[in-house]
């Protein structure tokens, strides 16, 4: 099945996924971010910290930059089949799957490319 610009996406993949069938942006806003696992991959949310396939990825906070709560998961999880975990790590408060896990393929809209780079 093709979601998208190519066959499957690949993990470093950035992608464009919207927010209307499983995760809510604060603004409803489309998500940019990249694919950092897969079907069959573990991510692990623990203490503070997110991992995947037991390496450490970045840190996990409770609030973001305006004081508001963030949803918080923890415990070690599979990314099932037709889904995917997106994340962000170059944005250190990024609203990504660190905090609301894995997001079906079907939400991809597209492949994200920069428009200008310096």
């Amino acid at each position: 099945m093709r979601y998208w610009s190519v066959d499957y996406p690949t993990v470093g993949a950035t992608l464009q996924v919207s927010t209307k069938n499983s995760i809510s942006s604060p603004q409803g806003w489309p998500l940019i971010k990249h694919v950092r696992a897969l079907p069959g991959e573990t991510y692990s949310v623990e203490k503070g910290s997110i991992y995947i396939n037991q390496r450490y990825i970045g840190p996990v906070y409770d609030q973001d930059n305006e004081g508001n709560r963030l949803p918080q998961i923890t415990g070690t999880h599979t990314v099932k089949t037709g889904m995917f975990l997106p994340l962000s790590t170059h944005i250190t408060r990024s609203f990504d799957g660190r905090y609301f896990g894995t997001v079906e393929l079907v939400s991809i809209k597209g492949k994200a490319l920069p428009v200008w780079t310096y």
